[in-house]
């Protein structure tokens, strides 16, 4: 039975809570060449297991010598596992002496715990839209946080947004938003990958109200969720552009009064019609304030996209994601032509025209000429054909003249007649 070198940990977890705290009895199992033992009083044990990475899941012995596969199991045993990790839950374990076979490093231990619950930070009662917060999170057994390298690949996260559907909220009859997830893999907001702590990334970018915020985790094997009020709030700084054609554009930037002025700032990038972009940092001053975009230049669509972080006069702070904005710089009208310009271009209207007259004439000539020829073209084919029908009808008459039968009378005989013979 092959061992891998690495350090990792077997843990048994009893679930018997359903995702609330419970009293927890604690007992440590020593675990000696991948063996330990259930007694009797255990009804249920979650099997959490680190093995190198790459190798194929642990094989589970039971007392009877009998063996449990990922792809083989009873169902009353749940089975996940990823590429270093399994976790496996056995509903009624027999008691006695069990093994694994697998790449499970020596000197792990084996605990039976009686809980495992979902702990996180609580988020606040409101927030604003667009609001970037650091909730964190972790699975606890027995109040003690599961720290297990790669274990966040074993779990499914998944937090929910559900309008109230109070009277009169923006959010009214919208909704539920998945808004992401949680990672304990080091990157975002998590600070440390696989330390237990997991941090989430989440959008808060939908319309305002009151929403029931759902928590939940799970895998194959065992699922807990937690639930909270929330109320999303309009965000305290809106951008504005405005200008007039072939006049410096203005940034208007409001405040709302509860935002302390001296603690707000606003870290803001101008995309130009070139994908240049421009830099702008601004602290307000006052709540309604206007800043002449004099930085600019040249016509199109622009974008100004940043973020706002400031302190409310409740002294709560807060960092937002600024939506984008878009506005268009129109070039100014061309200045009025000139004497010369409005004479040449008199000119050289009056010479189109005569040249189009002059056009238009000798199509005419062409035109009626064609028409002329056409006419001419018929006349004679129609004289030509009233000739031939003329001819062709006299030959016709002669020939039935022709065909006429004579009487007796008018035959003239002679031409046959014998000459007489001489005596």
């Amino acid at each position: 039975m092959p061992f891998g070198s690495a350090k990792f940990i077997a843990m048994l977890l009893l679930l018997g809570c359903c995702g609330q705290a419970c009293a927890a009895v604690v007992q440590n199992i020593p675990l000696l060449d991948n063996r330990f033992r259930i007694d009797h009083a255990v009804e249920s044990i979650t099997l959490l297991v680190q093995r190198k990475d790459g190798t194929a899941p642990v094989v589970v012995v039971q007392p009877d010598g009998s063996k449990w596969y990922a792809s083989r199991h009873p169902e009353n045993v749940h089975w996940s596992f990823t590429g270093n990790t399994d976790m496996v839950r056995i509903e009624k374990p027999t008691p006695g002496p069990w093994q694994l076979v697998g790449h499970v490093e020596k000197g792990s231990q084996v605990r039976v715990l009686s809980g495992v619950e979902l702990r996180h930070d609580r988020f606040p009662a409101t927030l604003y839209r667009g609001q970037r917060l650091k909730i964190n999170a972790e699975i606890a057994g027995d109040g003690d946080r599961i720290v297990m390298r790669d274990f966040y690949q074993q779990l499914r996260w998944r937090v929910r947004l559900a309008s109230e559907n109070r009277s009169g909220d923006e959010n009214f009859g919208s909704g539920p938003f998945d808004i992401g997830s949680y990672g304990d893999n080091g990157r975002g907001l998590d600070e440390r990958p696989d330390d237990g702590v997991f941090a989430a990334e989440l959008n808060f970018n939908y319309p305002s109200g009151l929403y029931n915020l759902a928590i939940r985790v799970d895998n194959p094997v065992f699922m807990r969720e937690s639930e909270q009020k929330i109320e999303i709030l309009p965000q305290p700084v809106r951008l504005n552009v405005r200008g007039e054609v072939g006049q410096p554009h203005q940034l208007y930037i409001s405040t709302e009064a509860n935002v302390m002025l001296s603690e707000l700032h606003l870290a803001l990038t101008i995309l130009t019609p070139d994908q240049n972009s421009i830099a702008l940092a601004v602290t307000p001053t006052q709540l309604e304030q206007q800043l002449p975009l004099d930085m600019l230049s040249g016509y199109g669509s622009f974008f100004i996209s940043g973020i706002a972080v400031g302190t409310t006069a409740d002294g709560n702070e807060f960092y937002l994601q600024l939506p984008k904005l878009n506005f268009y710089i129109t070039p100014p009208p061309p200045p009025p032509p000139t004497e010369e310009e409005l004479r040449q271009r008199q000119l050289a209207q009056a010479q189109q025209q005569e040249a189009e007259a002059k056009h238009s004439a000798i199509l005419t000539m062409v035109m009626s000429t064609v028409v002329l020829f056409v006419m001419l073209a018929a006349g004679i084919g129609a004289w030509w054909y009233r000739q031939k029908w003329v001819n062709q009808r006299r030959q016709q008459q002669q020939q039935e003249a022709d065909k006429v039968d004579l009487t007796p009378d008018e035959v003239d005989l002679s031409a046959f007649a014998q000459p007489n013979k001489p005596d």
